[in-house]
């Protein structure tokens, strides 16, 4: 061993890198090779595994669905009045008529059923059998007798016995004993061709595998093979261990001379034991396949990787001279090999340097974005502080003054500037905002939207002086803003809040503050004390409020009309609460600025844009208050009303038809005017008032009239009973379907369907009479 790590130390530089290069290369990807074809057959065997159980699982579900719905039926049949009244009377000459009745109730379940099934009805008592396959025998006759022995008088329930279980018994039989007046007034027994359950699982595309289903006594139900059903699992077969061991769910077994690869599982329902097989030579051939594309793609992966690692042997004999290469544009020169590295690293740090100085520039946009967070309470206080410890943000105060300036014409600030002008100026009137506050304070200021400037402001301690001082300074910056730019600004200050995450709450109050300037006039410092003391901002608050909401719901409903008498009347009552004119010009631009946003969200325009020119404009240039109501009714209100008419028009032909298509596609369920003006998007009242427009009809009177147009159909051309009618199209009870049928035609439902059939309807098949005259 060590004459070998001599001749490894031996060997010159080149060919020690060589031989680590190819070892390197070459041998993660043999053993990766070698755990591939592993896990590929492996995989294999697991795909088969997971097969095996998806199919057992299907035909595990399908056959107790089956058998589900059987046992519905034999329920159904040995519960049923007629049968029952059979099992007491027999079947003999004086009692025709229940013997017939009984067998067209037989026909009955037999007729409605997906699965085909006969069925014989034992009567102890009377030592008869009725068959729908034989007709009627002795108790003793088939294997009759055999059933009735295993019956336990004390066990009700239903019983299932699998084919072969009795002599010249090739049915699947589903027992159920029926207690009358004795312990055993009859037995109910359904027959069914387990050849059925053998063509369903022929259908199935399950390839090669093989599908056994064995029953708790080891006998064999269900088999590909017709001639395996109904025989026992020998103990010496290879699939016995299966059956008796659930547990061993997955294996190896021989069959007919040929392996397979099994796997099984029991049934909790029934104990039936439910086993797939697939031949072991697919397998193989399928994991040999898998081999041989592994083991392909590993030798071109070993001859790329060759090559690969033989050109870096070849280029990396120096390696110095290969890295200095890669870090200079001029290769192959003889300048010094390290001075080359320096330069690269020297380089790296002035790059490095560069993009500090671009984070700088950039940090006052994100420590921005976080205050807006915080002002917009989207961050929790443990983020916010984390945040703020990134960015190197520190807020050096016991308390927390927030507050809004807002210009107070926004609009028209933004026409009267361009954007570049616009970000200038808002920005110097931000420098200007906490140059003032700073002579004092600290102060933090961000422009949340247009025209806004938010600001925080940090002291050490709060009191009424200082909330007058706040006040105070935010006067000033009004007065500043006045004498250094063309035009007003309105300031809002909320109370002091002590914790960060206080911050949201007081600048959603700062905002609610600010609402009310169109109270209290423009350029004005609102403050707690403000709102408090004013006596004329709450009546006034209320009544705008209230008509507000009442007139811009009739503006979105569409009805301009009523629009303007509520705007009529509110006008009429604000005199009594703002005698200053100022303060209802405030008021009423405010209103069109409600507008302004119900226009954009309907439509995604501006009043502007709607109306074709400036209403703010016009409305400023009003000087008294009959001019101002005079504008409203000669030029604002028609303006808009043209407007609605022509949109209303197109919106109401349209939500009509989709009214109509909803109607006859979902008359069988219950809906409500309500339920669909919500569907739609309009108010209950706009729905009714479109569909009258377009059908003459009201909403409810065209929905029973077409549910009763239903009803004539259904009465007429199918055998459903009123009851299911009714029910049907969703009344409470039948007698309220007869009452409202009866009132739109004329006649009962049942009386509907005897005149036409009477009258109409087509005759009695020839068969049926003949059945008639027997009964008879």
């Amino acid at each position: 061993m060590f004459g070998k790590l001599r001749f490894f130390r031996s060997m010159s530089y080149q060919t020690k890198l060589l031989t680590v290069t190819l070892f390197l290369s070459l041998f993660p990807v043999l053993l990766l090779g070698y755990a591939s074809s592993y896990l590929s057959v492996r995989s294999v065997q697991e795909e088969v595994d997971n097969n095996h159980r998806i199919i057992l699982e299907q035909i595990e579900y399908q056959l107790n669905a089956f058998l589900s719905d059987l046992k519905v039926s034999t329920l159904q049949i040995s519960e049923d009045l007629i049968v029952r009244d059979s099992f007491l009377a027999g079947i003999s000459h004086s009692a025709f008529r229940p013997t017939m009745s009984m067998i067209d109730t037989l026909k009955k379940y037999r007729s409605v059923t997906r699965i085909p099934f006969g069925v014989t009805l034992l009567y102890p008592n009377h030592r008869q059998a009725y068959s729908t396959q034989t007709g009627l025998s002795g108790i003793d006759a088939r294997y009759y007798s055999s059933i009735m022995k295993v019956i336990d008088p004390g066990y009700m329930g239903i019983t299932i016995i699998s084919p072969y279980t009795y002599e010249n018994q090739k049915d699947l039989l589903i027992l159920k004993p029926v207690s009358i007046e004795n312990a055993i007034d009859g037995i109910v027994v359904l027959h069914v061709d387990i050849t059925k359950f053998y063509e369903y699982l022929r259908r199935i595309d399950i390839g090669s595998t093989v599908v056994l289903v064995v029953d708790g006594q080891g006998r064999i139900v269900l088999s590909p093979h017709a001639e395996e059903i109904g025989a026992r699992l020998s103990s010496t077969s290879s699939l016995y261990a299966y059956w008796t061991s659930p547990e061993a769910t997955s294996g190896i077994s021989e069959l007919r001379g040929e392996k397979y690869s099994v796997t099984s599982f029991k049934s909790d329902q029934n104990a039936w034991t439910y086993v797939a097989m697939t031949p072991s030579r697919e397998l193989n051939a399928k994991a040999w396949k898998m081999e041989r594309l592994t083991w392909t793609m590993v030798a071109v992966i070993v001859a790329v990787w060759g090559c690969i690692a033989f050109v870096g042997y070849l280029r990396m004999y120096s390696p110095i001279r290969r890295i200095s290469m890669k870090l200079t544009p001029v290769a192959g020169t003889k300048k010094d090999s390290v001075r080359i590295i320096d330069s690269y690293v020297s380089d790296m740090l002035e790059t490095n340097q560069r993009l500090s100085g671009q984070l700088l520039e950039q940090l006052p946009l994100m420590q921005e974005s976080v205050i807006l967070q915080l002002l917009h309470d989207n961050l929790s206080e443990s983020e916010l502080l984390e945040r703020m410890k990134q960015l190197d943000m520190a807020f050096q105060g016991e308390w927390f003054f927030t507050g809004i300036v807002e210009i107070d014409s926004l609009h028209e600030f933004m026409q009267m500037y361009k954007q570049k002008d616009r970000t200038s100026m808002l920005n110097e009137l931000q420098a200007m905002l906490r140059g003032v506050f700073e002579a004092n304070y600290t102060c933090i200021t961000v422009n949340p939207q247009p025209g806004r400037i938010a600001f925080i402001v940090l002291t050490g301690r709060t009191d009424t002086a200082t909330e007058e001082a706040i006040g105070a300074i935010g006067s000033e910056i009004r007065r500043k803003t006045r004498e250094q730019f063309k035009f007003t600004v309105t300031a809002a200050i909320a109370p002091p809040v002590r914790y960060l995450h206080e911050i949201g709450r007081s600048y959603q109050l700062a905002q609610e503050y600010l609402g009310f300037r169109h109270l209290l006039g423009s350029d004005v410092t609102i403050t707690r004390k403000d709102v408090v003391q004013s006596d004329r901002i709450q009546p006034a608050d209320r009544i705008t409020a209230k008509w507000y909401k009442r007139i811009l719901t009739s503006m979105s409903e569409g009805d301009i009309a009523l629009a303007e008498k509520q705007f009529n009347q509110m006008f009429a009552a604000l005199p009594g609460h703002l005698p200053d004119f100022r303060m209802i010009k405030g008021i009423l631009t405010y209103f069109l600025e409600e507008i302004d946003q119900l226009v954009c969200d309907v439509q995604g325009l501006t009043l502007q844009d709607l109306l074709g020119w400036n209403p703010y404009t016009e409305l400023y240039q009003q000087n008294s208050l009959g001019s101002a109501h005079k504008w409203f009714a000669n030029r604002f209100f028609p303006t808009i009303k043209q407007h609605i008419d022509r949109m209303t028009k197109d919106k109401s032909r349209r939500i009509a038809d989709e009214t109509l298509k909803y109607i006859h596609e979902h008359y069988d369920q219950d809906f409500s005017l309500q339920q669909l003006a919500g569907e739609f998007g309009v108010s209950s009242s706009q729905l009714s008032r479109f569909f009258k427009q377009a059908m003459n009809v009201n909403f409810v009177d065209y929905v029973v009239h077409f549910r009763i147009s239903k009803a004539k159909e259904w009465l007429v051309y199918t055998e459903m009973s009123i009851k299911e009618i009714s029910d049907k199209l969703r009344y409470t009870t039948s007698q309220n379907f007869t009452r409202v049928f009866k009132q739109i035609t004329g006649v009962p439902p049942g009386k509907y369907r005897n005149d036409y059939r009477l009258h109409g309807g087509q005759p009695v098949k020839k068969e049926e009479e003949e059945e008639d005259k027997d009964l008879q």
